[in-house]
């Protein structure tokens, strides 16, 4: 249970971050093989894996993320999922995070029953369109 729309679209963010993070493993060892421990350990705590990006289309989300200077939220609890977020994008798990305009975003076909089902056919069809304004952020840390 959340308190309000800002923490329930940060904690599905996460959430959505750590099962990218898990297929993306799986990816990689389909590519190149096998990993021992270590080197899975190693590539969690620094390069990742195979790309990454996550899309979303909570404005505040995205922008609480990608401030220069983060600052504490009115729930406090949250600072940390902020910055874990951050985290991964600094260390390259994650290598963009995007913010798309709500009438792109073609999970809610899927969630939703009021939104028309026409962008998940264009996206069963192999192709993501994007018809409205969208920002991209991906860290520029060295890493």
């Amino acid at each position: 249970m959340t308190r309000s729309t800002f923490a329930a679209e940060l904690l599905a963010a996460g959430d959505a971050i750590d099962h990218g993070i898990l297929l993306s493993h799986m990816i990689y060892e389909v590519e190149h093989g096998p990993m021992s421990i270590s080197e899975a350990r190693q590539r969690r705590m620094s390069e990742g894996y195979t790309p990454v990006a996550l899309y979303l289309d909570a404005k505040s989300v995205f922008a609480a993320v990608t401030a220069t200077f983060i600052k504490q939220p009115a729930e406090k609890s949250l600072l940390s999922h902020i910055q874990y977020i951050r985290e991964l994008l600094d260390k390259g798990l994650v290598k963009y995070l995007f913010w798309l305009d709500t009438r792109d975003m073609g999970a809610d076909g899927l969630t939703k029953g009021a939104v028309s089902r026409e962008l998940l056919h264009k996206l069963m069809s192999g192709s993501m369109f994007l018809e409205h304004p969208y920002e991209q952020w991906g860290s520029r840390r060295p890493r």
